[in-house]
């Protein structure tokens, strides 16, 4: 695996904040509207976008930075992973920022004691509940109390042989039942030196694990649908990694019991990167890799468009 990572050992993590001719002392006092949904904030402020600068706050001192997730609840506390400097949080908006790392034990690198963090989510339901996964590393870590402590789960995970370790691309939670989690997993294959992936899902926060989907190429996204969690949805793919096999989207009406691909009509079976409409979560968006990169939406049962540039055609 570590030949994929090379592909992107050149990432450097900057921790930045948006500073509009101010100090960032003046930080509170922006004319400005904050709104904060599903982890994630928009920033609407009185002032033209020719102006905004970026400034270096600190955190992680850059490996591979992968996410950055702010609290649904206090738009002040935001997290970010980085490999190899583990989690970093930050009460003030990104003014400070303080590593979080007790109790994650998977080191990795040439000295040993780089951590390996790549993907964090916040439970929707109680932005208290972290989830993080490792990168070439079988862990899974679970915290309760914001970060201040993590706990290793990974029973019913596969004890991959060193050659093929997981690395864990994301996580999705059930929004009414913190209990039920689902991981989604990229694994390398020496033998054909491409990727496959793997997803797990938990129904009691993290104890006990097992899989319900095995896929041809590594999951990137999972999305659960916040009206029906029993309807999930899986992309596949990622720009940057070679797959076994071309996958598309994957869809659970059963709660991930049983999946089905949805493919027709994409024009690119990389599609990694799924959002759904927070207003009508019966639209899915999905963004595909490749060349020349799709943008597509998936409507309901039976209506659904594919949008190339500004090109717009039915499927």
């Amino acid at each position: 695996m570590s030949k994929a990572i090379g592909k992107i050992a050149a990432l450097t993590l900057l921790v930045v904040i948006l500073s509009i001719t101010f100090n960032l002392g003046q930080l509170d006092n922006i004319p400005s509207q904050i709104n904060v949904a599903a982890g994630r904030m928009s920033l609407a402020a009185s002032v033209s976008p020719n102006n905004w600068s970026w400034v270096r706050t600190g955190g992680p001192p850059g490996g591979i930075g992968y996410d950055v997730r702010i609290d649904p609840t206090n738009p002040n506390i935001i997290y970010v992973t980085d490999a190899w400097a583990g989690i970093h949080k930050s009460t003030d908006r990104g003014k400070t920022w303080q590593p979080i790392n007790e109790g994650i034990t998977a080191r990795t690198g040439p000295s040993g004691d780089a951590i390996p963090i790549f993907c964090l989510t916040i439970d929707p339901s109680n932005p208290n509940i972290l989830w993080a996964g490792t990168i070439e590393a079988r862990g899974v870590y679970r915290s309760q109390d914001g970060g201040a402590h993590w706990e290793l789960h990974v029973n019913g995970i596969s004890d991959f042989p060193s050659d093929r370790v997981p690395t864990f691309r994301s996580f999705a939670v059930d929004p009414h039942d913190s209990d039920t989690v689902f991981t989604a997993l990229e694994i390398f294959n020496p033998d054909t030196g491409k990727v496959y992936g793997q997803i797990y899902k938990t129904t009691d926060g993290g104890l006990h694990w097992r899989k319900v989907l095995e896929s041809g190429n590594l999951f990137r996204r999972i999305e659960i649908n916040p009206k029906n969690s029993k309807i999930i949805y899986a992309g596949t793919g990622i720009f940057d990694r070679w797959g076994e096999r071309h996958e598309g989207i994957f869809k659970s009406t059963d709660g991930g019991e049983t999946w089905t691909q949805i493919d027709h009509g994409l024009t690119n079976l990389t599609a990694p990167y799924l959002a759904m409409d927070p207003e009508n979560p019966d639209v899915l968006y999905a963004a595909t890799g490749g060349e020349p990169g799709s943008v597509g939406t998936l409507t309901g049962e039976s209506s659904r468009r594919a949008m190339v540039g500004n090109v717009g055609k039915e499927f």
